[in-house]
């Protein structure tokens, strides 16, 4: 997972004294950018991650947008005073020195998921400001590296992917200066034709499902409350408006409601997954980004500059959203292994000090896993590593898939 929006917001003074950084200690070839398990922000693992983006292929179902859900406040949501937590207090030391890079010399990798052999991932390509470069594109390599598989490309700035059993869902953010060519699409993981399910779309961001249904965001432009929570059928058919004006950059979905941060409204929110009334969860959030959860509570990211971000948690049905994990430097995507808590922060501009982190819920403290990352942008784990994209500098192809024990 994880988010686009993030690698042009600054994030600065991050410097954890003890970090050697990551060694490369084997690359797979890197064949790829020139063409040819539950939650949204990135990371698949955590339900769902979003998206990528892909165009081009087998058929374009109808994006025609039908049923406009309500977006009426149900509940009146809960605040964030900060509570002190016992994780808050200090941060683990780090083994930075034994992480692997799978894939190397990469055009800004964005998002990724794992199946049980394969790392799947975005990258987003170099130019984003000329909408006849299509550079973005969806690659696979194997989880001990090797040669990398363009599996769709010739597409426009990917955002998030999310794995079903067969395929790569995906979402492309479009192009400067109107962003009019994002959308919603599919390819199968072990390769085939692109199909586009929603073209044409203004701003593809976010994207999880459940086996049946795709549920992605669209932010239609810069405004604070202009982005729509959408639903697609993932065999194909016309787009449904779930709720709008929320400016939806993080989603996580459960068997009957989709949670999502408004990011710009500073806002943690539910729909029913049918459509229906938005709910207010918590309010006066700086940033929410991504959000994953379990079965009586929501974790999600406080994504800001510097490092005053940080991971709060929240019951599903509202009320205080504790800090559990404070002073992060732009956390952009995080997800849930059982107890432990996973994320990544972006880190600096212009310097290579982003972490991968970890916190085990039932007590403890925050723990670096690997830190000096170039811009660690998602997150996977598996039983025995953690897997992550580097975004690296943007508009050079220096991004990397990395991979270490857990």
């Amino acid at each position: 997972m994880k988010n686009f929006s993030v690698l042009f917001v600054p994030a600065t003074l991050l410097a954890l004294s003890g970090c050697d950084g990551a060694s490369s200690l084997g690359d797979g070839d890197q064949a790829g950018d020139q063409g040819s398990s539950t939650s949204s922000s990135p990371s698949s693992s955590a339900g769902a991650s979003a998206g990528g983006q892909g165009q081009g292929g087998s058929g374009s179902p109808s994006s025609s947008a039908s049923g406009t859900g309500g977006q009426g406040v149900g509940g009146s949501g809960g605040t964030t005073s900060v509570t002190s937590s016992s994780s808050t207090g200090g941060t683990g030391a780090a083994a930075c020195d034994s992480a692997q890079a799978l894939a190397t010399n990469l055009s800004g990798p964005v998002d990724l998921d794992i199946t049980a052999n394969e790392i799947v991932f975005l990258t987003q390509g170099l130019d984003f400001a000329d909408p006849t470069v299509l550079d973005a594109a969806v690659q696979k390599v194997g989880k001990d590296g090797g040669a990398v598989t363009v599996l769709s490309s010739g597409v426009s700035s990917t955002s998030y992917l999310a794995l079903t059993s067969t395929d790569v869902l995906f979402t492309g953010f479009g192009d400067y200066p109107d962003f009019g060519d994002g959308y919603l699409a599919k390819v199968p993981i072990a390769g085939g034709a692109t199909t586009v399910l929603a073209p044409n779309e203004t701003q593809g961001y976010v994207v999880a499902h459940d086996g049946v249904t795709a549920f992605w965001s669209r932010l239609n432009g810069a405004g604070p409350a202009t982005g729509d929570l959408m639903s697609t059928p993932i065999s194909g058919g016309a787009s449904t408006i779930l709720a709008t004006q929320v400016d939806p950059y993080g989603l996580w979905i459960d068997g009957s409601n989709i949670y999502y941060t408004a990011n710009m409204l500073g806002e943690v929110r539910k729909v029913p997954k049918g459509g229906g009334a938005s709910t207010l969860l918590a309010t006066g959030v700086n940033w929410p980004a991504t959000i994953v959860g379990d079965a009586t509570t929501l974790y999600f990211a406080e994504f800001a500059g510097g490092n005053i971000g940080s991971i709060r948690r929240l019951p599903k049905a509202g009320g205080n959203a504790e800090v559990i994990a404070a002073n992060q430097a732009g956390p952009t995507d995080l997800l849930l292994d059982g107890t432990v808590l996973y994320w990544a922060n972006l880190g600096s501009d212009n310097q290579a000090d982003g972490e991968i982190m970890k916190l085990d819920l039932n007590g403890g403290v925050p723990v670096v896993v690997a830190c000096g990352q170039d811009h660690p942008t998602a997150l996977a784990v598996d039983a025995t590593h953690v897997y992550w994209a580097n975004y690296g500098t943007v508009m050079v192809a220096d991004g990397t898939i990395m991979k270490m024990p857990k």
